[in-house]
């Protein structure tokens, strides 16, 4: 019986300290918690990024909030300034640039970060104060039953057979981007004038069927609802493959520019040692790699060697590529609110007020 009674407190108590190891590796799990982009982002970056993380470091959970756009990312940040729940926020360059004039972020280490000393020049903003994760360029999108001749140019939005046949939500970032390309095209500089940009805007806007494609500009391609439109690279590439052809994607001549998503390090961050060390993960030629094959995004991380023909679907051709534009977001950052109203006013307004015009004639 003493022998019984032995073992069983022996038991006993291997079971308790097995109990107090599982209770102290819970413990030491640590939740980050990271906002970003909804829909096909979410669930390509969870695919791609956050799951082989989480595999890789099994004591870091991390819980994806998904939020429709930019400006609503910037305004939580705003709310939870003095008491952050947020680690990491993807968004817009160009609100980015913002929200750090804000103090919304603080600096990534690099000693925590390695790999940002491998990124691109244009994807390490100054100061370490975040970092581009991926690219993705601005492009002409079609259906290619109603489009025969398919676009080569931006000029050819302006094409007589678009007329009422062209969806151009422009008056967001892809119109803040159309700026400074079609003041290129003029020999303009766009941190001089955006004149020749709202110029070619004007001239367009007679093809345009609506400035409001919904749900999206994807979605009233294919249907035929519009022949031909303005949207972004991965999104159209993505459709074009879903879609068995019926979109197509093309990216001008004349080269484009990147609209770059950035992951930020939020000021004042519960869990930011373990925030960095995902940021190195997302950053890793791995990630970046897995990334750009799953949803057609540019990587930012010098090492990373994509297959020539899905880079050419990601940038264009080799020449194409040369002629791409980098902007300086930080500059447009505070350039982007007055560019819109100007988009709104003198070409979307302009469109309406021509249209009433022919209709009293």
């Amino acid at each position: 019986m003493a022998l019984r009674s032995t073992t069983r407190r022996r038991l006993i108590a291997a079971a308790s300290l097995l109990g107090l190891i599982g209770s102290a590796h819970a413990q030491a799990t640590q939740d980050i918690t990271v906002v970003g982009f909804f829909g096909l982002f979410q669930d390509k970056y969870t695919e791609a990024v956050i799951k082989p993380f989480e595999q890789a470091n099994p004591d870091v959970k991390v819980n994806y909030r998904p939020v429709r756009n930019s400006a609503e990312t910037l305004a939580l940040l705003r709310l939870q300034r003095a008491n952050p729940t947020v680690d990491l926020a993807i968004l817009d360059v160009s609100v980015a640039a913002g929200a750090n004039k804000e103090g919304l972020f603080t600096a990534l280490d690099p000693r925590k970060v390695g790999n940002l000393a491998d990124l691109q020049a244009w994807a390490r903003p100054a100061g370490n104060m975040g970092a581009v994760i991926s690219r993705d360029d601005l492009a002409i999108i079609y259906n290619t039953q109603q489009v025969k001749t398919p676009p080569t140019s931006w000029n050819d939005l302006a094409r007589p057979e678009f007329r009422r046949k062209l969806a151009f939500p422009i008056a967001d970032t892809r119109g803040v981007v159309l700026l400074p390309i079609f003041a290129r095209m003029a020999g303009k500089d766009y941190k001089d004038t955006i004149d020749p940009g709202i110029a070619q805007l004007k001239t367009i806007a007679p093809n345009v069927q609506t400035w409001e494609p919904q749900p999206d500009i994807y979605t009233a391609v294919r249907s035929g609802q519009a022949a031909i439109g303005i949207g972004w690279n991965g999104r159209g590439q993505y459709t074009h493959d879903i879609s068995n052809g019926e979109v197509a994607v093309a990216i001008p001549k004349e080269g484009s520019v990147g609209q770059l998503n950035t992951i930020n390090l939020v000021a004042n961050a519960p869990q930011s040692d373990a925030a960095q060390r995902f940021v190195n993960y997302a950053l890793s030629p791995e990630a970046q790699a897995r990334f750009a094959a799953a949803v057609f995004y540019g990587p930012t991380n010098s090492k990373v060697k994509l297959d020539p023909a899905l880079r050419t679907r990601i940038f264009g051709t080799p020449d194409v590529e040369k002629r791409a534009i980098e902007l300086d977001w930080d500059w447009i950052s505070g350039q982007y609110a007055p560019w819109v109203q100007r988009i709104k006013r003198e070409a979307v307004s302009y469109t309406h007020l021509r249209a009433h015009e022919t209709r009293e004639d």
